[in-house]
């Protein structure tokens, strides 16, 4: 195996001291220009590569982050959901740009977050979607930088959160579909009883409905696209529904995709709307009526609000609440 180049290796090519070499590195102005451009010829010709743990001994800083996402099991977060790939893939351009790297976990490590965080040096952790007792404790006894993403657990208040208004995105939504001439409207969402986030997106929906005196009509499935194929099914068993909220694009998609199955012509028949505005939502037939969420902003919040946490030594617990917005496209239409 080819011994790897160490600064001292960098040093006597460019016929410097092994310090200046570490102030070029880390960006420090104490050398030359002169001094600088031989360093960097150096490091060029012989291919030094940082260490990372020489690096987080020199500057206290491991450049990693880890991102927490609410799932034991990451392929499915990945496989039944577009909205953390878009989210990631934003976040982590975002934190490159300054020289971090992303350490994605799934909700298991929690368990051991404490030992875990510690062994790698994790410098701030963003978490997605809850808050659990186990988590917040790990998280206090680390006590580093840390940002919520769409938490509303009991703890959320002590950190740095960023939010979409669910309860006014859903609102929206029904009122979309009640200006249409829609009466008969179901909501359909994931776990209603226990998911903070479907819970107010349901309130929403309530709201709307209870402002025209009419029944709410509530199913819950897995928020999933196979949740949305068996919802439809349940739709089609419930009387004189013409219209459905889903609390998430992927629950319509895959009622889109199961109406079309058993011959039900869109929107002629079924009005749908959805939330996120995930990227499929443009292009699934007919293209879906739904909530738009900036979710690019919310990761270039996401890592701002990190990143300056990290510099600071400390968080401002600030709270950042985006705005929804309703994005109309061909699912929905005027009843009759």
């Amino acid at each position: 195996m080819a011994k790897k180049v160490s600064i001292y290796d960098v040093a006597r090519y460019a016929h410097v001291s092994a310090a200046s070499v570490s102030y070029v590195i880390n960006g420090v102005d104490k050398v030359s220009n002169a001094t600088r451009k031989k360093v960097l010829k150096g490091i060029q010709e012989l291919g030094y590569t940082r260490s990372r743990s020489a690096v987080s001994l020199s500057t206290g800083h491991s450049h990693m982050l880890a991102l927490i996402l609410p799932w034991e099991d990451l392929s499915i977060a990945f496989t039944q959901n577009p909205f953390y790939g878009e989210f990631i893939g934003t976040f982590e351009k975002e934190i490159a740009s300054s020289g971090y790297e992303l350490i994605i976990e799934p909700s298991t490590v929690e368990k051991n977050l404490v030992s875990w965080a510690t062994s790698l040096g994790v410098d701030g952790f963003i978490v997605l979607g809850r808050m659990t007792d186990t988590l917040y404790k790990g998280l206090s006894k680390l006590n580093v930088p840390t940002v919520l993403v769409d938490v509303y657990d009991e703890h959320a208040g002590e950190y740095a959160n960023i939010r979409i208004d669910d309860v006014r995105g859903a609102y929206l939504a029904t009122s979309h579909l009640l200006e249409l001439g829609h009466r008969d409207i179901a909501f359909v969402g994931g776990d209603v009883a226990h998911s903070i986030v479907d819970q107010k997106r349901y309130h929403g929906y309530e709201m709307a409905m209870n402002e025209r005196g009419l029944c709410p009509i509530c199913l819950s499935f897995a928020a999933t696209f196979v949740g949305g194929q068996e919802a439809a099914e349940a739709i089609l068993k419930t009387p004189n529904v013409t219209a459905v909220f889903c609390a998430a694009d992927i629950m319509a998609i895959g009622m889109i995709r199961q109406f079309h199955l058993l011959g039900k012509r869109l929107p002629e028949e079924i009005s749908i709307v959805g939330f996120d505005d995930i990227q499929a939502a443009e292009y699934v037939s007919p293209s879906l009526t739904t909530i738009h969420q900036d979710i690019p902003e919310k990761a270039r919040l996401s890592a701002e609000m990190i990143l300056n946490g990290i510099r600071l030594g400390k968080m401002n617990v600030s709270k950042e609440r985006l705005e929804p917005r309703l994005v109309s496209r061909e699912s929905s239409a005027r009843l009759g």
